[in-house]
């Protein structure tokens, strides 16, 4: 009878033992298809940002070109030029609108647990604290840019404005936002925040470079 319990506690441990390790497999497997996917995220999160950096880096010259131009020293701009300096691109600057969902399953089943890996998992772990730090400017930005519009909106509502731009165009908006100091004060500081946010920006698309480096198989 010993022999007997004794081979069927045995049999229960090899079972639970098999047990175990098919499912550490199948979680190694998970948590390396998941890492590969997040890898395809931040590759493709520093190509997204490349073009939005490039944008912005366009607005934020144009921007500074405008601020210079209509220094107290300057003569007006010419009318033929207006639209080189009042319109720095045609959306203004862009935020990031970040996606990754895999990283969020990743540590939603625990999965971090899993990357020996101690630098890579505090990485993985705090990349969403590092995002939301891109909140805060954004906020920013978005009031640089409503007083922007705030101007503009002050500008149309002069008397004989709105006929101007009946019958002249844009320009005739465009001459009258270049002779505006509250337009002008708002658009420097617009180009101040959104230089701070490139920066981030910049500062964010080396660490997801990074990042895809070091979950390279």
């Amino acid at each position: 009878m010993v022999r007997d319990g004794a081979a069927v506690l045995a049999a229960i441990l090899v079972a639970f033992g098999l047990d175990a390790w098919w499912g550490n497999r199948d979680q190694a497997a998970e948590t390396r298809e998941l890492l590969i996917a997040i890898r395809g995220e931040f590759q493709d999160a520093a190509a997204n940002l490349d073009s939005i950096i490039v944008s912005n880096g366009a607005d934020i010259a144009g921007r500074w070109r405008l601020a210079g131009r209509t220094d107290p020293t300057q003569p007006p701009i010419p009318a033929d030029s207006l639209e080189f300096y009042l319109v720095p691109s045609p959306d203004g600057p862009q935020v990031y609108d970040p996606a990754f969902g895999a990283l969020s399953t990743l540590i939603s089943v625990g999965g971090l647990e899993r990357i020996h890996d101690a630098q890579l998992q505090r990485a993985l772990g705090g990349w969403f604290g590092e995002l939301d730090d891109l909140g805060v400017e954004e906020r920013q930005l978005e009031a640089a840019v409503g007083r922007l519009w705030e101007s503009t909106a002050v500008t149309l509502s002069s008397p004989g404005v709105l006929g101007a731009v009946a019958s002249g165009g844009l320009q005739a908006l465009w001459a009258r936002q270049a002779e505006d100091q509250a337009y002008r004060e708002a658009n420097v500081l617009v180009a101040l925040v959104a230089a701070d946010y490139q920066a981030d920006l910049e500062r964010l698309r080396a660490r997801m470079v990074e990042l895809a480096g070091q979950l390279e198989f």
